[in-house]
């Protein structure tokens, strides 16, 4: 007897269903079962004493406002970085915005453009403006 024909018998003999059951019933698999110590990880809230997130600043130098420009610095932060947003008040056929500059320990980190900044008279109102704008999570 030829392997091809031989093949062929063992194929009619068992099916094509791998010898359980119908064709259209799934053949069902068993799966490796997760061992039973394994770890359960759960983020647990944070606790009511801890400090928010970002970074916490001592010292908010007074805002300066010079003509047209106004400068943010916030100095003696618990990373011990210096961060600044320098802005130029621009005024484009009757449109004034201020062209702001994010500085971090006095180099370039990013420039944006706000129409709030340099009227804000609170430093929430800045650092509402500047964190988002400049990638920073200043407190």
């Amino acid at each position: 007897m030829s392997r091809l024909a031989a093949l062929a018998l063992v194929v009619v003999a068992f099916g094509c269903g791998g010898g359980k059951g119908d064709d259209d019933e799934p053949v069902l698999v068993d799966a490796p079962k997760p061992p039973i110590d394994s770890p359960v990880v759960i983020d647990a809230p944070p606790t009511p004493d801890a400090p928010p997130p970002g970074v916490t600043c001592q010292m908010k130098d007074p805002v300066v406002q010079l003509g047209f420009t106004c400068d943010f610095v916030w100095s003696m932060c618990s990373d011990a970085a210096t961060y600044e947003v320098n802005c130029r008040i621009q005024n484009v056929g009757g449109n004034v915005f201020s062209l702001c500059d994010c500085k971090l320990n006095g180099g370039a980190a990013g420039q944006f453009i706000s129409t709030m900044i340099c009227g804000s008279t609170e430093w929430t109102q800045v650092e509402a403006i500047a964190n988002p704008e400049c990638g920073w999570m200043l407190r």
